[in-house]
Order: structure tokens, then C-alpha cells, then sequence
């Protein structure tokens, strides 16, 4: 792996071949989203399961009706508000979709992001393609089900045994959201279904209800699967505990385990040096910011245990605890 400039990478991409790049909410794998084995490449680097979809990242102004059909109304709304930026929308599949893409579903997910490397190099990469017309995969550039990187060196500490291969990296410095985008399914509001929420994230369901002018509805067990649905993911190496209240420090301190705690709020008592306290925010967004590289920086410091303070009430907060309750599972 290897550093490279936007052109560098735009070349590499149209050649089929992977480019970790910086968005506004993560870095990403990006791949040519209409090349089967550039695609095929993803998905064997991440170990990411084939029926797993991945998101078509569009240049500003790009053609939506290429991608999707059955457009609705509600789409062009979101996109006035929010593109670029971080929320996807899921439409149906037009045919010109490549059915890796989709996850063998009738669906794709869609988004334009507004991080301006991320933008240069689809400027980029679309004009060195024939057509002049395309969009880059871009699923996070890190083993699937793991923590997001959202840092270049994260993708290097990330992909260490690819180091011979021929995966680049532009550096874009951090990612300044550093959670996944939202995402809402339009897919069949044409025939009458509701808009729904299928990942919370920066853009809160409140602001795309006030676009939209109606409300949104939480996921069924019938709605699409998309990226990080399942219910353990974006897991740590180091187990993980969500912790509703006080514990008791005396007990931990006697195990002689390294733990790390993260919590809105200052330490309440000076600790050990076994305990490393992580004072996050009260602010949900600046929380947002840091957790993934609190969490990497934790699982690179050999500690034995994550405590995590369970967050505020009020919706505010619901795509950061939606990633914390995710990486807890994995440990029950």
C-alpha cells in the first residue's frame, strides 16, 4: 500500500484496481462501481459477505436515473437538502446496476459526499472514463464488521498484510464526522410505502422528516439489508460493555486488568494507572468524531477490557449509541 495524489488514483481506479479514499463520514474502499472484478476486489480485501451491498458514491450533478428508476418525488427532496453530504438513499436498481453491487437485492443505495478530495477524485475518475459517466463502491476501508477507519494511517494499521499489493490510499487527513452516513429507503414509496430509516447518523431523522414533510419509520424485519444492519458489527478487538451505571473501581483494580472507560463526563475520582479514563463529549456530534479513533487508539494499547458509560437520553444520540450497542454484541 502506498500513498498516491487524486490522479494517480483516478487512474488506478478506471484500470480496476482499489483506492482507500477520505469522505466527510469514513474512509472507503473505492472501487469502480461498474466492474465486476474491481468490485469482486473489495469485497475479498474487507472479507465482506456477498450479500452485503455497498453504497455507489456519485459526483455532484451526477445522473440518478443511470443508477436507479422509479424515482420518487421524496429523493429529489433529500437531495436538494442534504447532497452532497452524508445520507444515502436507497431506490430501486435500474438495470445498467451490477448485481454484486446490490447484493443480489432489487435495491441500491446512493450517495453523494461532499469531503472535496472524495469529490475531486470522482471529477476525475469520471472523466478519464470512455463514457465519461460513473461511481466508485466505497464500503469502509477496513475488515468487514470491524471498527471504521477514519484516518489513513487507521487503513494502513488496517490492511498491514496488504502492504505488497497494489492497494493505494489518498491521505485526506481526518475524517471530520467519523460515523457512517444515514441512510433512508425511498425504494418503494411510489407504491405507496413509507420512507424509513434504516441507519441513523449525522443527518437526524427529524431534519429528513422536516424535508420531507412527513414522518419516517423504523425498519421491519422485511426492509433491506444494508451496510451495518446486522446486529453485531463495527466490533473492537477488545471486548466491549455498555455500563448503565457506577461501577465499583476496588473490584477492577484487584483483577489487575487494564481497562479503558469511556464516558461524557470527567473522571470522578482520581484512578490507577490500570485505568485509563476517556473523557468523550457531552455533544453528540464532537462524541461522534472521536469514537472510532478513541476505540483504535484503545485496541492498539493492549488494554483488557472497554467500558463504555451508556449515552443521554433524546434521539440526538441515536446513531452513536446504534454503533456502541452493535460493537457490545459482539461480546455477548
Amino acid at each position: 500500500m502506498r500513498y498516491c495524489n487524486i490522479g494517480e488514483a483516478a487512474d488506478s481506479l478506471v484500470k480496476g484496481n482499489v483506492v482507500a479514499f477520505p469522505t466527510e463520514t469514513v474512509y472507503g474502499l473505492g472501487a469502480d462501481a461498474d466492474n465486476d472484478q474491481a468490485i469482486s476486489k473489495v469485497y475479498s480485501i474487507k472479507n465482506r459477505p456477498l450479500n452485503h451491498p455497498v453504497i455507489v458514491h456519485l459526483l455532484d450533478g451526477d445522473d440518478l436515473l443511470y443508477w436507479a428508476e422509479n424515482v420518487p418525488r421524496e429523493a429529489y427532496l433529500l437531495i436538494e437538502n442534504f447532497w452532497p453530504g452524508p445520507l444515502t438513499i436507497l431506490l430501486k436498481k435500474s438495470k445498467n446496476v451490477i448485481s454484486l453491487v446490490s447484493g443480489g437485492q432489487d435495491t441500491i443505495g446512493l450517495r453523494c459526499p461532499s469531503h472535496i478530495i472524495a469529490q475531486n477524485l470522482l471529477k476525475e475518475f469520471v472523466r478519464l472514463k470512455p463514457a465519461q459517466r460513473g461511481g466508485l463502491i466505497a464500503p469502509s476501508a477496513n475488515k468487514f464488521g470491524k471498527v471504521s477507519p477514519t484516518s489513513s494511517k487507521h487503513v494502513f494499521d488496517e490492511f498491514s498484510n496488504e502492504i505488497s499489493s497494489n492497494l493505494m490510499i489518498v491521505d485526506g487527513g481526518k475524517s471530520m464526522i467519523g460515523i457512517e452516513s444515514t441512510i433512508v429507503d425511498l425504494s418503494n414509496v411510489v407504491k405507496g410505502s413509507h420512507p424509513t430509516l434504516l441507519r441513523p447518523g449525522f443527518i437526524k431523522a427529524s431534519q429528513i422528516e422536516e424535508a420531507l414533510g412527513r414522518k419516517v419509520f423504523s425498519p421491519t424485519e422485511y426492509s433491506p439489508v444494508v451496510s451495518g444492519s446486522l446486529r453485531a458489527h463495527y466490533s473492537t478487538n477488545t471486548p466491549l460493555e455498555i455500563i448503565k451505571e457506577d461501577i465499583d473501581f476496588d473490584d477492577l483494580f484487584y483483577s489487575n486488568k487494564k481497562i479503558a472507560l469511556l464516558s461524557c463526563d470527567p473522571s470522578p475520582i482520581a484512578l490507577p494507572s490500570c485505568f485509563i479514563w476517556y473523557e468523550m463529549s457531552h455533544d453528540n456530534d464532537l462524541y461522534a468524531s472521536k469514537l472510532y479513533s478513541t476505540l483504535r487508539e484503545i485496541d492498539l494499547s493492549n488494554f483488557d477490557k472497554i467500558f463504555v458509560y451508556d449515552l443521554p437520553n433524546g434521539s440526538a444520540w441515536n446513531a452513536i449509541r446504534d454503533r456502541i450497542y452493535r460493537a457490545a454484541a459482539a461480546f455477548i
